[in-house]
């Protein structure tokens, strides 16, 4: 997360600048940004309190969801706290992409938590085989490295890319920064698949199509906002490129939360009249 992740709602590159009055543009910017932003942070912490609190003992793929979802939220709550901040002229410069990443960083970090708990740990098995014995410390140490070389062009002052406009010096974002996020997202896409293939309930193979639909939405939404893809022009549209996936996202992760296999209740919402001790 942005999202997933991440580095998921500079929108440094949509043009918004601290301490600039109020547009018309402006005035249809931050409402449709923030609520857009609510929705899809609201509806990740309804996941995320939902899985991990009826995820008990070793149900992984309950409480892998929950993760995933507790770092989709931190995420886009993190990028968007930091955007005001950095409007309201307290955080500028480097520190702002500095902290705005380490966010991503740590969500990218909870996604692939999730992911080690659903597929890499056992798949589902009772004996890990050894390709996953094997693939579990390799995935982690790819992700490392990733931040490792990410971070390393972060915190490098000679490396940044500084431009000056009207409201002063900007440390602009490169795509670089978001390694490690897509890293974590698109080993997520193969595991999920992954797991889909090899199991033959019905219900597993639903929930794991809804989940990879909520990775392909975040992992679009991120290519907007990394301007991997470029701009559209303007930046309402930009803007709407990279947060409509995401909340398009967030419904998939609701729905994937709340599919229920058989033989298993972690994967259900738990009912009103149940959620009370008794």
């Amino acid at each position: 997360m942005s999202a997933l992740a991440a580095g998921l709602g500079l929108l440094v590159s949509a043009g918004v600048q601290p301490n600039k009055g109020p547009t018309l543009e402006d005035l249809v910017f931050d409402p449709t940004l923030y609520v857009l932003a609510s929705f899809t942070v609201v509806l990740a912490l309804l996941v995320a309190w939902s899985c991990l609190r009826t995820a008990s003992g070793p149900r992984w793929p309950a409480a892998g969801i929950g993760l995933w979802a507790l770092g989709f939220a931190l995420a886009i709550s993190s990028a968007i706290l930091l955007l005001a901040l950095f409007r309201a002229g307290v955080v500028r410069g480097s520190f702002y992409l500095q902290a705005e990443f380490s966010g991503a960083y740590i969500a990218s970090a909870l996604i692939l938590l999730g992911l080690d708990g659903m597929v890499l740990r056992d798949g589902g098995s009772a004996s890990p085989t050894r390709s996953r014995r094997v693939l579990r410390p390799a995935v982690w140490v790819a992700f490392a490295a990733c931040v490792v070389y990410a971070s390393a062009i972060l915190l490098n002052p000679q490396a940044q890319v500084v431009t000056s406009n009207a409201a002063g010096q900007h440390v602009a974002q490169q795509e670089v920064f978001y390694l490690p996020t897509f890293y974590s997202l698109l080993v997520s896409v193969l595991g999920v698949v992954f797991r889909a293939y090899g199991s033959r309930a019905r219900g597993t193979r639903r929930q794991e199509t809804l989940l990879s639909l909520f990775l392909v939405a975040v992992i679009a939404g991120l290519l907007r906002e990394s301007t991997i893809i470029p701009s559209l022009g303007d930046p309402l549209a930009d803007m709407l490129a990279a947060f409509a996936p995401f909340a398009i996202g967030s419904v998939f992760l609701y729905a994937s939360a709340k599919t229920r296999i058989p033989g298993s209740s972690s994967y259900s919402f738990p009912k009103a009249r149940n959620a009370l001790p008794r």
